[in-house]
């Protein structure tokens, strides 16, 4: 199987941002969310956006670590031009679609980067919306 030379950047961008989430190993507040797939969930947090080729990624970190986002093509655009905004985010998990070989999937009709943070599940955002910063 051929990788095309924009898969492997995109994996070692998705590899970078990885390392920079929290791990959950970390004791996290008793006030901060957990999402496992099939949930309805509601997460607050700081938004990262990394525009790229096949796929975008997203994310959201807070106390709790780093949560992987399925935005819509307009949220990717609108949040990639205010990196660090603090957001709330609701929608349903999904199991993350995690491969070395995969670089990105598709998500019922949002296309999604493969591996994006740890925590094995990714946000399917239905609503979003930037919060006051602190």
């Amino acid at each position: 199987m051929n990788i095309h030379p924009k898969q492997m950047v995109l994996a070692a961008a998705l590899l970078a941002g990885a390392a920079g989430c929290a791990p959950l190993s970390q004791a996290a507040p008793a006030d901060v969310e957990t999402c496992a797939a099939g949930q309805q969930c509601t997460i607050t947090g700081t938004i990262v956006v990394h525009r790229g080729a096949p796929a975008s990624v997203a994310q959201i970190v807070n106390a709790n670590g780093c949560h992987a986002l399925a935005l819509t093509e307009k949220d990717y655009l609108t949040y990639s031009k205010v990196p660090g905004a603090r957001i709330s985010v609701s929608g349903t998990a999904y199991n993350q679609n995690y491969d070395a070989i995969i670089a990105s999937y598709l998500l019922k009709d949002r296309l999604v980067a493969s591996g994006v943070c740890t925590r094995g599940t990714v946000l399917y955002v239905d609503s979003i919306k930037t919060l006051p910063e602190r």
